[in-house]
């Protein structure tokens, strides 16, 4: 006695789980590749912004600029009057750290109270006319001693936001150099 009908359905049932135990598969692989698909393009828009980061620096260490009457400010012009010649940013920025430089400290760039006071003025004034609002310009000495900092805000590398960095020499002695970093990233505010 044999039950065609019964039989009928036990295989309908079972295809039907195999449907949708493929179609659950399924949706778990696309869903893999779409999500690295989507790490790729975040990882394509990150080398896209640390490459204008990285371009906007070498832009801003390259800019000519002019004391105008030893003040805080600064002018975008052909000449520098103090020295007969062109002056770029990277230079004002070594000029400025090399005058806040505590004396009394030989060959050493802790800066005393008032002299990292003006460093940091002119920093500030350097910042707030060349660089876009969205940038956050870090200079710092090996170690790592933060000298400045246009936000405040937390060191670059505890984020995981595009930068870029330039090292420069800052003369401390007879034929002895440090080596400051300049670092460039996208304000995290």
């Amino acid at each position: 006695m044999f039950n065609k009908k019964g039989e009928a359905i036990e295989e309908l049932r079972g295809a039907l789980t195999f449907v949708i135990a493929m179609f659950i598969l399924l949706l778990i692989f696309s869903s893999c590749q779409i999500t690295k698909e989507k790490k790729k393009y975040e990882q394509f828009k990150l080398s896209k912004e640390e490459a204008q980061i990285t371009k906007d620096l070498n832009f801003f260490l390259k800019i000519p600029v002019d004391r105008v009457d030893n003040s805080d400010l600064f002018m975008i012009t052909v000449t520098d009057a103090s020295h007969e010649r062109n002056i770029k940013m990277s230079e004002l920025i070594v000029e400025n750290l090399m005058e806040a430089r505590d004396a009394s400290r030989t060959g050493s760039y802790v800066l005393d109270g008032a002299k990292k006071g003006s460093f940091k003025s002119k920093m500030d004034n350097i910042a707030k006319q060349y660089l876009q609002s969205n940038r956050r310009l870090v200079i710092t000495l090996p170690g790592p001693k933060i000298l400045y900092d246009s936000q405040q805000a937390h060191p670059i590398s505890a984020y995981n936001t595009p930068h870029s960095i330039a090292i420069l020499p800052v003369p401390k002695g007879q034929n002895e150099f440090d080596f400051i970093e300049i670092a460039l990233s996208l304000s995290i505010n």
